[in-house]
């Protein structure tokens, strides 16, 4: 008999499984608990079942209305994304645009410091310091013209 692959890895979960539930149904604790959890686990099962089987309409209303709660919870939830994506777009847009402001402002300043550095230049050009320190205007001689 020749297994495909899928059978060998089932084949080797079911093995692997059931090896291992036997080695933990070694001791009793382990036993008493597993028995005690299955046997929750069908009663409680089972009295769903039998209220399923009494009262149909109940859990199928029941359903359909978990159902309806649950399209709704979606349709919000893609409104409400779409509504972050519009504003994230809008909250991109501001910033391209405050920097953009940002680096026109940046080159003003340079300008301006620029232009104060050359009025500054100029100023000391036109202001001589004299021996004790105190600024004087500087005078320019005045030139005769040449004569003719």
């Amino acid at each position: 008999m020749s297994f495909s692959n899928k059978q060998k890895v089932f084949v080797g979960i079911v093995v692997g499984g059931a090896a291992g539930l036997a080695f933990a149904l070694k001791e009793q604790q382990t036993r008493k608990h597993f028995v005690d959890n299955t046997n929750r686990m069908k009663n409680s099962t089972m009295q769903l079942l039998h209220e399923v089987r009494a009262n149909p309409s109940h859990y199928s209303e029941q359903f359909r209305q978990s159902l309806t709660e649950l399209s709704e919870l979606v349709r919000n939830s893609t409104s409400d994304v779409k509504e972050a994506v519009a504003k994230l777009s809008d909250a991109k847009e501001h910033t391209l645009r405050a920097a953009s402001i940002v680096k026109d402002t940046g080159s003003d300043l340079r300008q301006v410091g620029q232009s104060l550095q050359e009025g500054t230049k100029e100023l000391k050009e036109d202001i001589e310091t004299t021996h004790n320190g105190k600024p004087t205007p500087k005078i320019e001689a005045v030139r005769e013209p040449a004569p003719l």
